[in-house]
């Protein structure tokens, strides 16, 4: 496994080279090709995608348009892919490629020096989330949420990325006070809030109609700390070509119950998602066994992966990081710092 982690490290580092010098119309023309092949092939894939668009638009489209929203999805997919390949020339240029709107309610906050939450999804342009801080230049500093990747390799690309473009990655594990110590730092915090949360971890709120475990941390670090929070969309014009949209802060309602408030922001962020999917379905990830889990305790498992062998013994070698594995090499860089 090791050799297999170094070895995908190693040609995403190829790639990512190669795409500073590739050019875009032919690379989003290929990703549209192969998004399409995908569709086509990947029929475990297609039928998650089409179950969801069932379960969340069934009642207001026809089979005909699920099939159209399923096949754009999965081709919204490998054109992200194409954008973050060529994301060093989209950033250089920044200004060609984003249509900002509503820059002025993260201005307000920048000269009030009040730190805050950037929340979206796997949406549009959704693997350039640094976009947020280009015509921030005074952005006092910007880290992104985000679960672990198992490849520590991987993981240690990704973070070397974001430190490219001014960022930090933070883990979903244990980060609750450093979270909080940015905020006050006047620091923009990043993380996308469609997919599921563990039991464990997470609260019933409503998306699309039906019940979904959706991450509570966010939520109840908002309203404990009074944290705005900003609603955050690169909606796509176009391959590699985005309408940002930022804001307005997402409002809720406080109770003197804690349970309740953070039931409250999870929903109201969740409905605040499922607003923005309905504007564009076609680029939302329909691919994401979004209510997988059940407030009974139950799980629906018909599209669940089985579980590979050897996780553990490649854990202890350091091949297969976990989310608690990831937490502890975080706090072990920060001591050292």
């Amino acid at each position: 496994m090791k050799a297999v982690n170094y070895f995908a490290s190693l040609l995403s580092k190829i790639v990512l080279t190669i795409g500073r010098w590739l050019p875009m119309g032919p690379t989003f023309r290929l990703m549209r090709l192969l998004g399409g092949l995908a569709w086509r092939v990947s029929q475990k894939r297609r039928a998650l995608m089409l179950y969801n668009l069932e379960l969340a638009l069934g009642g207001e489209t026809t089979a005909e348009e699920r099939e159209r929203i399923g096949r754009e999805s999965m081709i919204n997919v490998f054109i992200s892919v194409g954008e973050c390949l060529h994301m060093y020339k989209i950033y250089d240029r920044w200004e060609r490629h984003f249509q900002f709107e509503g820059k002025e309610w993260v201005r307000q906050l920048i000269d009030r020096k009040q730190g805050f939450f950037a929340f979206g999804g796997h949406f549009g342009g959704w693997m350039l989330p640094g976009a947020i801080m280009l015509p921030f230049p005074d952005l006092p500093g910007a880290a992104m949420v985000a679960r672990p990747l198992r490849n520590p390799y991987m993981q240690e690309l990704l973070e070397h990325m974001a430190k490219d473009f001014g960022g930090r990655l933070l883990t979903t594990r244990g980060t609750g006070q450093e979270i909080v110590a940015a905020a006050e730092r006047g620091e923009m915090i990043g993380l996308y809030m469609d997919q599921e949360s563990r039991r464990d971890q997470g609260i019933f709120v409503k998306f699309f109609g039906r019940e979904a475990s959706s991450h509570v941390v966010p939520g109840h670090l908002v309203w404990k700390h009074d944290i705005p929070l900003i609603p955050y969309w690169l909606v796509r014009l176009e391959p590699g070509r985005y309408r940002v949209t930022l804001g307005p802060p997402v409002e809720y309602e406080l109770t003197d119950d804690p349970e309740e408030n953070n039931r409250r922001v999870t929903q109201a962020m969740a409905s605040e998602v499922e607003r923005i999917i309905r504007l564009h379905p076609e680029q939302w990830l329909w691919a994401h066994n979004r209510w997988r889990r059940r407030p009974d305790g139950t799980k629906d498992t018909r599209f669940e992966k089985k579980k590979k062998r050897g996780r553990k013994q490649a854990r202890r070698k350091g091949n297969y990081l976990s989310s608690v594995d990831q937490a502890k090499r975080a706090a072990e860089r920060q001591e050292k710092k």
